[in-house]
């Protein structure tokens, strides 16, 4: 399975026809240990996470869930960014 790249932000997987909708999350905020607990939720939940280079605690997510990156980390808004 891999990724099929549409209009440079947004990602169909292929044969399957589901969007994928993209985010950088930014966790900067927290202790090293509340970041790390939740970097391994993001990390477990969403389709795809990476690290940003040059930039700790922030992360480039690929996501597919019902529930909102933010419901699910019980983080505030402002730590995540859509890219449509």
């Amino acid at each position: 399975m891999y990724l099929q790249v549409v209009a440079a932000t947004k990602y169909i997987r292929k044969g399957e026809n589901k969007l994928l909708q993209r985010y950088i999350v930014d966790l900067s905020s927290y202790s090293d240990d509340e970041s790390e607990k939740l970097y391994e939720i993001l990390d477990g939940t969403a389709f795809m996470c990476n690290f940003v280079a040059n930039k700790p605690k922030v992360y480039e997510v690929f996501w597919e869930h019902k529930d909102s990156i933010e419901s699910i980390l019980h983080i505030p808004s402002d730590f995540v960014t859509h890219f449509q």
